[in-house]
């Protein structure tokens, strides 16, 4: 069974459909922070006209861009533009305009896709920076038509680039797409003749002469070359571009054949928020309403979430059960006194009416809401649609005519819907660009609802403006006893601060609630910082008896650990549960705070699929590394399972270090709905519950052992250069607070109704990061290999068995792997080999070694397929290359004329299982051309130059203790851009030392 296509990835933002070979509702959103520039909008339009017609030259007549909105920031006055609807936001767009990022001062205009989607998976969006389409040296280098289309083909079908940048191919050159294309090192770099090649536009799109994907076809010029090292091949399993985008949506089944049209201009809309929203609370008062306080627990999330909206936002109630009524007409809520007139019109338990046996009628609730904002001009309109879905009377929500009415009205709806019963309430939230969520009433996740209607209020960009969650939790609390927790809130927040407590169905007066601020940092007490206090549930701390709840605002909190302290006077032998949550906003605007956007890869499972769940971690540009990230999933019975999210490469992890935290859940127990919660965490002492992570298959001691979290700048997928790393040694990363955030990233509904009798649906994920080195041990030569051992399913258990097998042609091993030699048990070398047999744990790493079982191959290649206990088997892992004889073609006589160091060295140590290889040099190095730098104390064996690396082509010559002759060339001002170097590397015997020195040095004088 192959992953590629299970994981379909919805992108999380509007709904982009190709109909008739024209995408409809492409969103291009600027982002806040970018000053007022009218003629970015005539930039953008004249960009994505000339790409559309760029597009539909490269989909062979399938595909252009039809329809584009472009969507303003509010602070932008002087552009004419529509009023934009509630879904037409910066959050939701496939296509983000973001200032430019700086690295250590260098600004960075390039473009690309943050993803974490496999092959033929869509990715989470675009970013540009306005620099990438006005700057005459960028526009040069690669017009920006070619550069979206290029990054569409990232975001829509899931394809990745074809640059060189995981190693040489068979033949001892540099990546490549087609073999028609003639690679050779000249001048330290690889020099590229494309001859008469079309293709790809995943490779060299600034050429001119490119206008195709590879495909697999036997056209030369338009060829997919399989095995060369690129992240096509290795992501997608050796499948061309064209492989890949057949299989997807638009083109699956002959969707969207060639046709001839008369024009590609895309029609543009320019728009911009220009009304605060006009929001309706719909909400449900039928008889199932009562079971589990859900209607304490509706009144506590409302109440929170009316005190937490904007200033100016319109507010009204609609409440239903088998009619719809109005209780509040939309009133503007500006201080807390309008907020608390709103509140009171809230339903109670008196609100319902207890009919035999029951009405609901959730289509009535949700039209009235809809009918009442259209009676407004407003079109920034929403509905908060809170029902258990227990729906009895007709018309059912999903009937076409209700539908369309929904759809007219351009209202977005969010939903939540309480209990496991299946409704149509997200489809609807679905279809309106809304979000939706479920409350499963499960006793460990009291909050979720609360939880829910937070994440509406965080605005449809994280910005200064946005609060971010930073904790959440419950207290149970026995009788008699005192239970504390500390919450911590870090330098990055404490404006706007609200802790807010939900003590349940009693009377708080029978508990003791305190809220103790941190010590001042300074004396006298900073201005307006809150600190050095304690609030008491009788004193300073509000409580309301009427909606069960506690709430401090604090205009500007401390940071530091803060204290909740409940007591339980209550004289029974019952215990109190207190769930509470803090919201806080960035601090200073100018200093930038740790953020968490999260993302779902579809709303819907359909068994066997599957889905990942994703966190981005930021702190302005840099990414946030090594955090723990946990995603706790409520499903429709049994408690939570908690699955950790990482960021190291692996599984569906793309790229380790980039913030992006990713994991797929395979844990399905019956069909309905299942909701998502993500907490990140830098809290060194932070200890969840973990017994439900993966089943317990993991070892809780590798996960819980952590290194202090940093903020670092990410790599990145690049638009026009191989890939772009910044190494830390040009800037140290920055450490980051103890800090905790929290979000709510919304439900799936699960479909099992075709597994209903398996037993076992999901093979081992398929290995993606295989390496393999050659080492000369006593004459003897010897590969190793090593990965991350997939688990039983997907990522996680533990898989039965691996079967490793080499040949001396790439086509045998990957159209014949079971025919090919197999690397047994008895041929491992030991210590430290894994048994074939008895693999490790998901996400831990795997070695061995094995004698060469070839005597004359110049090259070896290997790959490896995972079997689980019911004999199903993974894809085919990536295939590595292991070059068993030096093959270096650079001269002497050229490098050290172009080079700009040629130098002796002896090896200290080679460490191979980073990545990339480091070799550590003794410090006596002694330099022919050029002079002395730290920089090659340690550098690495890379198919890229930075700063403190060279590339060497033949980096399995590198032994310990001996001594190389080596030249390099390392520019500084190009670090950041990717250059690709042959190095020449020659062992020099201690014999041949002196005359090996006197013959380069006279080389280097006739340069």
């Amino acid at each position: 069974m192959e992953l590629a296509f299970f994981l379909a990835l919805v992108v999380p933002a509007a709904c982009v459909q190709l109909v008739d070979n024209s995408y409809k509702d492409v969103l291009i959103a600027i982002k806040s922070d970018i000053a007022e520039d009218p003629s970015l909008i005539e930039t953008l339009k004249d960009a994505f006209t000339q790409a559309s017609a760029y597009l539909y030259q490269a989909t062979h007549k399938r595909a252009y861009f039809g329809e584009i909105t472009i969507v303003l920031p509010e602070s932008w006055t002087n552009v004419a533009a529509e009023a934009a609807t509630a879904a037409e936001t910066f959050s939701r767009a496939q296509v983000r305009i973001n200032p430019p990022e700086v690295f250590f001062g260098f600004v960075s205009n390039t473009a690309y896709v943050q993803s974490t989607a496999l092959c033929g998976g869509e990715g989470l969006y675009m970013h540009i920076t306005p620099g990438r389409l006005t700057d005459p040296t960028w526009v040069r280098a690669s017009p920006p038509y070619r550069m979206i289309v290029h990054e569409w083909a990232h975001l829509r079908w899931g394809v990745f680039d074809e640059y060189h940048q995981y190693g040489l191919d068979d033949d001892g050159r540099a990546g490549r797409c087609t073999q028609q294309i003639t690679a050779t090192p000249s001048s330290g770099r690889w020099r590229f003749t494309l001859n008469t090649v079309t293709a790809s536009i995943m490779w060299k799109q600034y050429y001119n002469q490119v206008v195709d994907f590879c495909d697999d076809d036997d056209d030369p010029n338009t060829g997919h070359h399989r095995s060369s090292n690129t992240a096509q091949n290795r992501f997608c399993n050796m499948q061309s571009v064209w492989g890949v985008m057949h299989k997807t949506v638009d083109f699956r089944d002959g969707a969207n054949p060639p046709r001839d049209v008369t024009s590609t201009k895309p029609t543009f809309r320019v728009v911009k928020k220009q009304d605060s929203p006009i929001i309706f609370l719909v909400l449900d008062i039928s008889n199932s309403m009562v079971i589990n306080a859900r209607m304490t627990k509706v009144r506590q999330s409302a109440k929170s979430y009316i005190n937490s909206v904007a200033d100016g936002t319109q507010i009204g109630i609609v409440i239903f059960d088998a009619t719809a009524t109005v209780v509040h007409s939309p009133t503007t809520v500006t201080d807390q006194a309008s907020r608390d007139d709103v509140g009171s019109k809230l339903p109670t338990y008196s609100s319902i009416k207890f009919t035999t046996g029951g009405r609901t009628n959730l289509t009535n609730g949700v039209l009235m809401g809809v009918d009442e904002i259209l009676k407004t001009t407003n079109m920034n309109r929403e509905l908060v649609v809170i029902s258990d879905g227990m729906t009895n009377r007709m018309p059912d929500l999903t009937e076409e005519n209700v539908v369309k009415r929904i759809m007219d009205s351009r209202v977005r709806v969010h939903t939540i819907g309480i209990g496991a019963t299946e409704t149509s309430m997200s489809k609807i939230s679905d279809m309106t660009g809304g979000m939706a969520f479920a409350d499963l009433e499960a006793a460990s996740q009291p909050g979720a609802m609360q939880e829910a209607l937070n994440e509406l209020t965080t605005g449809t960009e994280v910005s200064y403006k946005t609060a971010h969650m930073v904790a959440t939790g419950m207290l149970s609390v026995a009788n008699g006893t005192t239970v504390k927790k500390s919450i911590i809130i870090d330098p990055g927040v404490g404006r706007d601060t609200v802790i807010s407590i939900d003590y349940g169905e009693y009377s708080y007066k029978r508990l003791r609630i305190k809220v103790i601020a941190p010590k001042c940092l300074t004396t006298p007490r900073p201005e307006g910082v809150q600190c050095g206090m304690t609030y008491k549930s009788r004193h300073k701390l509000p409580c309301d008896n009427d909606f069960k709840m506690c709430v401090l605002r604090l205009p500007m909190a401390q940071h530091g650990v803060w204290t909740l302290s409940v007591y339980n006077e209550r004289q029974t032998t019952h215990r109190r549960t207190v769930y509470y949550t803090v919201t806080s906003k960035q601090a200073d605007k100018k200093v930038p705070t740790v953020q968490m956007e999260t993302f779902l890869s579809t709303k819907r499972v359909v068994l066997p699929g599957l889905i990942t769940v994703t966190a981005l971690l930021s702190e302005g540009h840099r990414a946030v590394l090594d955090a723990t990230v946990v995603a706790v999933i409520s499903h429709p019975n049994g408690d939570p399972v908690q699955m950790y999210l990482r960021d190291e490469g692996t599984g569906p992890d793309q790229f380790a270090g980039d913030g992006l935290y990713t994991g797929t859940f395979t844990e399905f127990t019956m069909s309905g709905r299942y909701n998502v919660k993500v907490i990140a965490t830098a809290l060194p002492r932070y200890n969840m519950d973990m017994t439900a992570v993966n089943n317990g298959s993991v070892r809780m001691e590798k996960l819980m052992k952590r290194r202090e979290a940093v903020a670092q700048y990410p790599p990145r997928h690049m638009d026009d250069s191989e890939f772009e790393t910044v190494n830390p040694e040009h800037e140290d990363p920055l450490s980051v607070s103890d800090f905790m955030r929290v979000k709510s990233a919304g439900m799936f509904d699960v479909d099992m109704a075709t597994m209903s009798n398996a037993t076992d649906m999901f093979p081992p994920s398929r290995i993606m990061d295989l390496k393999g080195y050659r080492k000369v041990k006593k004459s003897e030569v010897i590969i190793t290999l090593n990965w991350t051992a997939p688990g039983d399913d997907m990522e996680t258990g533990t898989a039965s068995s691996y079967s490793v097998r080499t040949s001396k042609t790439f086509d045998a091993l990957v159209e014949r792997f079971d025919e090919q030699e197999e690397v047994k048990n008895e041929m491992l070398l030991s210590p430290g080999s894994t048994n074939m047999s008895k693999p490790q744990m998901a996400n831990i790493e795997e070695k061995l070694s094995f004698p060469d079982p070839y005597k004359d191959a110049d090259t070896v290649y290997v790959a490896i397929k995972t079997k689980d206990d019911s004999n199903q088997v993974s894809g085919l892992s990536n295939v590595v290359a292991v070059y068993m004889k030096e093959t270096c073609t650079c001269k002497l006589s050229e490098a050290v004329c172009t080079d700009t160091y040629v130098f002796f060295a002896r090896v200290k140590s080679v460490d191979r299982t980073s990545s990339p290889s480091k070799v550590t040099l003794y410090p006596d190095v002694e330099f022919v051309k050029g002079t002395y730098s730290p920089v090659f104390s340690t550098f690495d064996i890379r198919d890229r130059l930075d700063q403190s690396g060279i590339r060497c082509e033949c980096p399995w010559t590198f032994e310990t203790e001996k001594r190389y002759l080596v030249t390099a060339s390392i520019a500084k001002t190009d670090f950041l851009l990717g250059v690709t170097h042959e190095s020449y590397v020659k062992m020099v015997s201690d014999e041949d030392y002196d005359s090996t020195k006197n013959s380069t040095q006279e080389l280097v004088n006739n340069c």
